[in-house]
């Protein structure tokens, strides 16, 4: 790619209409490659959102024609993360070769980034391309609670019949919101009832566990509270002194955190995925 290539890259990724419609207009030796490092023009200006600058790189033809599917439809996905609900339907209402058969890339990205636009209108789409949000571990979802994607979480949990979030999956999200200190995500999944109630228990009490380890002092102390059914036993408190509601600093070094993680991680991954 040469150094105009790569500035006409910028100018799209900056949105600068004017600019990308004149160099779009060299002629001869100075003729801009709108298509150079596969579609990387197409891909930024989604990325950023640039709506306009993705119209004029979709009406160009013949040897110049974008191919809206290049780098594995980096170009959609970028738009789903980028939050921009006009740039994601203008790209979902394409046809014929450029149609948008995207993957749970496109719809986890959005989830991850609580891009809410972008995420309603992935869950509209019907046909063949309907998404099914429990595909792939229900890895949208527990972005969303890694995240505290507040609005996606909203939106995924309102999900009913063969597209509701079951319990299993919910189990995970709140494990890893106790993780990330997702405190939207961990309020919400515990006001959850019936037959999806979140075993705050589940795989020896993790979600209490994950919380110390990551002194998440907040969920910390919201859980010492929990009465009922709920109570974390005093056993699991014993093995964790350092979670005693007052302060969780310097309960490891970060050697000690990293491995403890590691092994955390493991015994949860063996109890969900066996």
């Amino acid at each position: 790619m040469s150094a105009e290539d790569e500035r006409f890259v910028a100018e799209c990724a900056d949105g600068n209409v004017e600019e990308v419609q004149v160099m779009l207009g060299r002629t001869g030796g100075r003729a801009i490659n709108p298509n150079a490092f596969e579609e990387m023009a197409f891909v930024q200006a989604c990325a950023e959102g640039c709506l306009e600058v993705v119209k004029i790189l979709l009406a160009l033809v013949g040897p110049r024609y974008v191919d809206v599917h290049a780098q594995d439809g980096a170009g959609f996905n970028a738009a789903c993360e980028s939050g921009d609900s006009i740039l994601v339907g203008l790209l979902l209402d394409l046809a014929g070769d450029r149609l948008i058969n995207f993957n749970g890339a496109a719809f986890v990205g959005a989830c991850s980034m609580d891009a809410e636009g972008a995420v309603a209108l992935l869950l509209s789409v019907q046909g063949n391309r309907k998404i099914n949000p429990n595909a792939d571990n229900n890895a949208a979802f527990i972005a969303a609670c890694e995240n505290d994607a507040e609005a996606a979480l909203d939106l995924l949990l309102d999900l009913t019949d063969e597209r509701a979030i079951d319990v299993v999956s919910l189990t995970r999200g709140f494990i890893a919101a106790c993780t990330q200190g997702s405190l939207y995500a961990f309020s919400t999944l515990l006001q959850v009832g019936g037959d999806r109630r979140v075993d705050v228990h589940a795989n020896n009490d993790a979600a209490f566990v994950a919380a110390c380890l990551f002194k998440q002092q907040p969920i910390v102390l919201e859980m010492l509270s929990f009465t009922g059914d709920r109570v974390i036993p005093p056993g699991v408190r014993g093995e964790h002194p350092e979670c005693t509601g007052e302060t969780l600093d310097g309960a490891h070094s970060d050697d000690e955190l990293d491995s403890d993680l590691e092994i955390f991680w493991e015994d949860v991954a063996a109890s969900f995925f066996a």
